[in-house]
């Protein structure tokens, strides 16, 4: 019922429910976008047609042009070291954190037995 008449209120007032969403659950959402990146080990930032990845368990970075290379086959981060670098520092930001490596510590068990194997 109480649905019911929130999607009525909505669209009566021509709106979406999406574009109902408050700043907090923005917030919260992208929050948990932020936690899930960082349980899978892929952290990725898109900016400017861009898109930076870090990869915890290796600690290895990747930039990609969406629009020239959208399977994101050519790694650009040693060509484009600065816009990398940007990149980066924006993730961190983002993130709330100095460094990208500080995040590496939940993967640690991991990251010891791909060494241990010779992968890393």
């Amino acid at each position: 019922m109480v649905a019911a008449a929130l999607v009525m209120c909505v669209a009566f007032a021509g709106g979406s429910l999406v574009a109902m969403a408050t700043d907090g659950q923005r917030a919260a959402a992208a929050a948990s976008r932020d936690a899930d990146e960082v349980s899978s080990g892929l952290l990725t930032h898109d900016a400017d047609g861009y898109r930076y990845v870090y990869q915890l368990v290796t600690g290895r970075e990747a930039l990609y042009e969406l629009r020239t290379d959208p399977l994101r086959i050519h790694n650009l981060a040693d060509v484009q070291a600065d816009r990398a670098r940007e990149m980066r520092r924006a993730l961190e930001s983002r993130l709330g954190v100095l460094r990208l490596d500080s995040l590496r510590a939940r993967h640690a068990d991991t990251i010891r037995t791909l060494r241990t194997l010779g992968y890393l």
